[in-house]
């Protein structure tokens, strides 16, 4: 019985597979819940928010093509653009700067680097991935301590 509840009582998702999901089929609210993962109430939210129902009838039917553009639009409108001098700290939630706007270079291959601070607002570490040839707009930018594995530019 404890693993019967363990088991609906999941953390919530917030990205969802859709390449489980067959374009050209229908689905009842049940089956995208237990496709997805999630519950049928959050299903039925969906619906006040946009999903699109094949029509007015009960039990609601859901083209697999409606689904999939629903759940791609949530994932592409939950994402923020972080600007050059800018990174998504993950702590808080935002978009923040690097504390003193000093910053710590990691040269990763020939054409990545990680570049990682600290937040401005919590102190917890954020990071970010740039290609190296853009390694001196980033000096110009950020207050740069120190470039590891240098090196590897050759």
């Amino acid at each position: 019985m404890k693993e019967e509840k363990s088991k609906r009582t999941k953390k919530y998702k917030r990205h969802f597979n859709t390449n489980l999901i067959k374009w050209n089929l229908s689905y009842s609210t049940q089956e995208i819940a237990e496709l997805l993962g999630t519950t049928v109430n959050t299903v039925c939210a969906w619906y006040k928010t946009g999903l699109q129902k094949n029509d007015k009838n009960i039990p609601h039917l859901v083209f697999g093509r409606n689904l999939i553009e629903f759940l791609n639009y949530k994932n592409k409108k939950r994402k923020k653009k972080c600007e050059d001098g800018s990174f998504f700290c993950f702590k808080c939630q935002k978009i923040q700067t690097a504390w003193e706007n000093s910053v710590d270079i990691e040269i990763m291959d020939a054409k990545r680097m990680r570049i990682s601070g600290l937040c401005e607002r919590c102190n917890s570490k954020v990071n970010k991935v740039f290609n190296t040839k853009k390694l001196n707009d980033c000096q110009k930018i950020f207050a740069v301590q120190v470039i590891r594995n240098k090196h590897l530019l050759g």
